[in-house]
């Protein structure tokens, strides 16, 4: 009996340490959030099509890398982090029809705006964060980023 308890035990170790990461610190202001590169069960990375159908996109790569595009201008450079505890386990909101996630980016260049008079302003700064809500849907199986930039989960 005691040997029975004592697989069941190194079994449920083995599945719970098999689904978290390990998290990368990231200081945003005065606060520290953590985070992983993928989400156990799916696949996170690849391009985000706006409706499915093409521009403007989010390109996850597995390193970390990626592009976040706005609309109706070229993509920029970021780095990203899907939101998790400080053990790596993945910060999930689960309901009947889904999951929710966070996204956090991070540029990697300065963004430049044209404003009246065709002056250049700088309108976001390399290092400036912003997270974005994830979602995947159980009866599409696709994976959206702000709800409107969609890929397949698997």
């Amino acid at each position: 009996m005691t040997r029975v308890l004592s697989l069941i035990v190194l079994s449920v170790f083995f599945v719970l340490n098999s689904y978290a990461q390990k998290a990368e610190a990231i200081k945003i202001k005065d606060e520290t959030y953590y985070g992983v590169r993928s989400i156990p069960g799916y696949t996170v990375t690849g391009t985000y099509k706006y409706e499915g159908k093409g521009e403007p996109i989010i390109q996850l790569n597995p390193d970390g890398t990626g592009l976040f595009q706005r609309h109706g201008v070229p993509a920029d450079k970021i780095k990203w982090w899907i939101m998790a505890e400080s053990n790596g386990t993945v910060k999930t909101n689960k309901g009947e029809y889904g999951q929710q996630h966070t996204l956090i980016t991070e540029l990697q260049e300065d963004i430049y705006q044209t404003v009246s008079g065709g002056r250049q302003v700088k309108a976001w700064s390399a290092g400036d964060f912003d997270m974005h809500m994830v979602t995947i849907k159980y009866d599409e199986n696709k994976i959206y980023i702000l709800g409107e930039r969609v890929k397949d989960a698997k």
